[in-house]
């Protein structure tokens, strides 16, 4: 959902009656609201790739960077999360990180939400 954004292939999957993946950062890169897509297009989606974005400078620019770890960005997790917890959810929820060390920071932070301790 990064280079067709997604009302897109949500359409497809609405009409051909199938499921989605939803990549959570790539939501976020597009500066929508990933939590109400999420929530609003939950009962289509079987696989969910979670991962922050941040903003880095790059060649005198602002951009955005996807795939880093939980905690290190702008994604809103406690809302994101949510949709999750709250809703009938019993598809793949994958942690989409760059690095080994990205991967242990996200379940740290994860664990944190989910045990209410954030």
């Amino acid at each position: 959902n990064l280079e067709y954004g997604w009302e897109e292939p949500y359409g497809l999957a609405a009409e051909f009656d199938t499921s989605i993946c939803c990549d959570v950062g790539h939501l976020v890169v597009q500066g929508l609201d990933a939590a109400q897509i999420m929530k609003d297009n939950l009962p289509r989606i079987r696989h969910i790739h979670y991962h922050d974005v941040m903003e880095v400078e790059q060649d005198g620019e602002k951009t955005l960077k996807d795939h880093v770890a939980l905690g290190m960005g702008i994604l809103d997790i406690p809302a994101t999360l949510k949709v999750v917890t709250d809703n009938p959810f019993d598809g793949v929820f994958l942690l989409e990180v760059a690095t080994t060390e990205w991967a242990v920071k996200s379940m740290d932070v994860l664990q944190s939400h989910l045990n209410g301790r954030k």
